[in-house]
């Protein structure tokens, strides 16, 4: 049996929609259309390309330009898992109500590996986790660190690996729309 997805009328006037081109537009309400009962689907551009413009003469590298364009002003985020590309679309519960959903067959987005391209993958946090140990040993050496005058002493190098940390991921973890 066929599910049916609706696309909320308020999106025409969604702030973050209308930064899109018309393509990446298309290429958003496509993917609304595809996703499963959990808000996923086959990310990859040349399964978006084949599903949402199978007649159209469109390259799959415009597919990823669009791809990275819908990334940036909407709520879904591109992931890699098991070697494939996938898609979430984050806000999928508050609009998709499903009478008998099924269980997706597609890895859920872990948010906590996000890697430095801003798509994710299985051993992004694994690198995330020794970048932080090393911030850690590092700062933990360093004499001249200063934070913030209410901590205590055994602080101060935590304070300083979490600064590390948050400004070296500033630019390379996109921001959410608003």
């Amino acid at each position: 049996m066929a599910r049916k997805r609706m696309v909320n009328p308020d999106i025409w006037t969604d702030t973050g929609f209308m930064e899109l081109s018309w393509g990446a537009r298309l290429l958003f309400i496509g993917m609304i259309s595809r996703a499963d009962d959990e808000g996923r689907g086959n990310g990859s551009a040349k399964s978006l390309k084949a599903a949402i413009f199978p007649s159209d003469d469109i390259t799959v590298s415009r597919i990823e330009k669009l791809k990275d364009e819908v990334q940036q002003f909407t709520r879904v985020k591109f992931y890699e898992a098991n070697g494939q590309i996938y898609y979430q679309l984050l806000k999928w519960r508050l609009y998709q109500q499903i009478q008998y959903p099924s269980k997706s067959s597609i890895p859920p987005l872990n948010e906590d590996s996000l890697n430095a391209t801003g798509k994710l993958n299985e051993d992004s946090h694994k690198l995330t986790n020794k970048l932080v140990n090393k911030l850690i040993s590092a700062d933990s050496m360093n004499e001249e660190s200063h934070g913030p005058s209410s901590m205590r002493p055994g602080d101060l190098e935590q304070y300083s690996a979490k600064e590390k940390i948050k400004s070296m991921f500033k630019g390379i973890v996109p921001q959410e729309a608003k």
